[in-house]
Formats: C-alpha cells, sequence, structure tokens
C-alpha cells in the first residue's frame, strides 16, 4: 500500500471490522464461510416502462480477503446468499441482487480492500 488514500482505507476497514461488525455466513452452492460483515444500505432508482422504481438493497461489506470458498478468493456472485442472526435470534437469508442492470457488487475504497454486496430478503425464520 504505497499511498495516503490506501492506506486511509486500510484503517476505516480495520475500524469498520472491529467495532461495527457482525458475523455473517456466506454461500455458494455447499460451500460457505463465516465472516465478520458491516451492515449498510443502497437505495437505487431504475427506470422501466413503468416508471420509476425506488429499489432498497441491504449491503454489506466485507473484507475481500475474508471472502474466500473452497480455499480460493471470490468476488460475489448473483445468487449467493447470506445468512444473518439477529440478536432476536431470527435467521434471515438474503440473495446477492441488484435491480435491472445493475451490478450485485462493487468495491467500496480505492484500495480494493471491501466489498460493497447488494441483497434482498429471501426468507426469514423465527
Amino acid at each position: 500500500m504505497g499511498n495516503l488514500f490506501d492506506k486511509g482505507s486500510a484503517l476505516v476497514a480495520s475500524a469498520m471490522r472491529a467495532a461495527l461488525s457482525t458475523d455473517i455466513v456466506y454461500m455458494r452452492g455447499s460451500d460457505s464461510v463465516r465472516i465478520p460483515a458491516t451492515v449498510g444500505r443502497t437505495v437505487f432508482e431504475v427506470e422501466d416502462s413503468h416508471g420509476v422504481l425506488r429499489w432498497e438493497s441491504r449491503d454489506f461489506l466485507v473484507s475481500a480477503c475474508d471472502l474466500v470458498l473452497g480455499a480460493l478468493p471470490v468476488v460475489p456472485a448473483k445468487g449467493d446468499l447470506i445468512e444473518e442472526r439477529s440478536c432476536d435470534g431470527a435467521v434471515r437469508t438474503y440473495e446477492v441482487t441488484a435491480p435491472g442492470r445493475e451490478q450485485e457488487w462493487k468495491y467500496a475504497d480505492t484500495a480494493r480492500l471491501m466489498i460493497r454486496v447488494h441483497t434482498k430478503l429471501r426468507t426469514q425464520t423465527a
């Protein structure tokens, strides 16, 4: 990490992980990994033949280094699942997706240390 922005990104990523994260399970097929994530949201406005659609995503910000499935580093893919357990014991499963032609994920910083994953609620169990 050579420049000041990259060093700053690393510091922010470390602080988020330490103070603002919750454990999630990231799943693709039979592979899964438990990793810390910071929860956020993104509001998309997508225009179609019926007008403008407002679409809100529950986002999970994860360290790119933590996203390892089957011993290989991966990037998110449409249809992957994220399981999150809330403090009341409910388990919510989110599907990696985005509206229209939007990408399902993006790097959250210039150093590409953090990934923002867009999702929608798929199921909830008490």
